[in-house]
């Protein structure tokens, strides 16, 4: 399975899901889609990056992370999924 980084720190978009496809809309290129399924990591460190809750919880339940950056481009926060580690289920 291939999975990708999308680093969303150069620039603004909002991001939504779709069909199971992450949908990227930026004010300078038309919006595209990526497989929720192909997303290892999301890094959020713009302040103009506006997201769906349903972003989130189709990111974790594919296992994916999220990692939300201070205005110095620092991680702040962390966002893992919780569904399929081991110690959850026991």
């Amino acid at each position: 399975m291939i999975e990708h980084i999308l680093d969303l720190t150069q620039r603004s978009a909002r991001l939504s899901v779709r069909y199971g496809q992450l949908v990227v809309e930026t004010p300078d290129q038309p919006a595209w889609t990526l497989p929720v399924q192909e997303l290892a990591v999301l890094i959020l460190a713009n302040p103009q990056v506006s997201l769906t809750q349903p972003v989130l919880a189709a990111l974790t339940e594919a296992g994916g992370v999220c990692i939300i950056c201070d205005g110095a481009c620092r991680p702040a926060g962390l966002l893992l999924p919780l569904v399929q580690h081991h110690v959850q289920t026991e």
